[in-house]
């Protein structure tokens, strides 16, 4: 796996990056928008995405463990096997999005996330009865 060594490109717009099994661990990268990016089997361990925009981004494979997602946008991302063990998604929002492949993800994390009747959630997981958007 290779380790990213990324300068502070906080706010800035990535589109078409490819990362593959890179290892972004302890990185900030809050408001940054990634469009169509793959981040296919990279590691994001106590990694920042705060407020970030992931419009049609690959997460297949990713370590989301114990990342700040909180106020990102995942809608039309793709999440399948992603890790979220004890990751933030505190008002992320997963809107359409299919987690059914997810794992690690829990009722307790989804509470605080924006999710609607379009989002589908992984097997294990009772839909939050909430107000939905």
């Amino acid at each position: 796996m290779a380790t990213a060594v990324v300068e502070d490109i906080r706010g800035n717009m990535c589109d078409g990056f490819t990362f593959h099994r890179t290892d972004f661990s302890f990185c900030d990268f809050g408001a940054i928008s990634f469009f169509k990016c793959k981040f296919i089997g990279a590691r994001f361990f106590w990694t920042s995405f705060k407020f970030c925009k992931f419009g049609h981004s690959d997460f297949t494979d990713v370590d989301f463990e114990e990342a700040d997602l909180a106020y990102s946008d995942f809608r039309n991302a793709i999440l399948n096997r992603a890790n979220f063990k004890g990751a933030d998604i505190h008002l992320a929002d997963f809107r359409g999005v299919d987690l059914s492949k997810a794992r690690n993800l829990t009722s307790k994390q989804l509470k605080s996330a924006i999710i609607n009747r379009h989002t589908t959630l992984p097997p294990n997981i009772v839909r939050v009865k909430k107000k939905e958007i």
